[in-house]
């Protein structure tokens, strides 16, 4: 396990979705069908097994990969089974094997599973080592956004019924709006701070 993964789950105050982005490197779901293809292949400049990630795609797993510009960098397979995904293959570029990019694109991937292993009640694997699970936390309702929208949806709907009576449907909307606009955080279980990362 890489030292920023081990960072981010005993150090997990809460993080944001672009905390874990790897600056400069595209993340991309790789479908069944682009694992097969010869374009992907030839995007590599490594050498890749694309059965191992059609079997992984085949058992509901998921595979991603980095790429900077139009050239693959690195491919990290995750296979599912009946109660965890597993992520215990990845293979990378030669010229950035040994960079530390590498480590942050492993806290990335073990991030979007983990997120995505949360909804699914699984655990997950990640080189031999289980990670604890991913807790959500959601935040304040986004009083901006909601303003913004409900002043749009009044003036819309007041329009429409060519009365006043649209502020009574537009308030309401732009509540919903501003739910849907709250800022979510995640942290590993066992977080022992609550500071806010940058």
């Amino acid at each position: 396990m890489s030292q920023a993964l081990e960072d981010l789950i005993t150090d997990a105050s809460p993080f944001d979705h672009s905390y874990v982005n790897v600056n400069g490197y595209e993340i991309v779901d790789v479908s069944k069908s682009k694992a097969q293809s010869e374009k992907f292949k030839a995007s590599a400049k490594f050498d890749f097994p694309a059965e191992h990630l059609v079997s992984a795609l085949e058992s509901k797993g998921k595979v991603f990969a980095y790429k900077k510009g139009k050239e693959v960098k690195s491919i990290y397979v995750i296979r599912s089974e009946e109660d965890k995904f597993i992520c215990d293959e990845s293979f990378f570029a030669p010229d950035i094997k040994d960079d530390p990019v590498t480590d942050l694109m492993e806290r990335q991937v073990a991030f979007l599973i983990a997120e995505r292993a949360k909804y699914l009640n699984k655990k997950v694997v990640i080189f031999g080592r289980e990670l604890p699970k991913l807790e959500r936390i959601d935040g304040d309702i986004n009083w901006a956004m909601a303003c913004c929208f409900a002043v749009l949806y009044s003036v819309v709907f007041s329009q429409s019924f060519k009365n006043m009576s649209g502020i009574a449907v537009g308030i309401p909307l732009g509540l919903c709006m501003g739910m849907c606009f709250k800022s979510v955080k995640y942290r590993f279980e066992g977080a022992d701070r609550l500071t806010v990362r940058d």
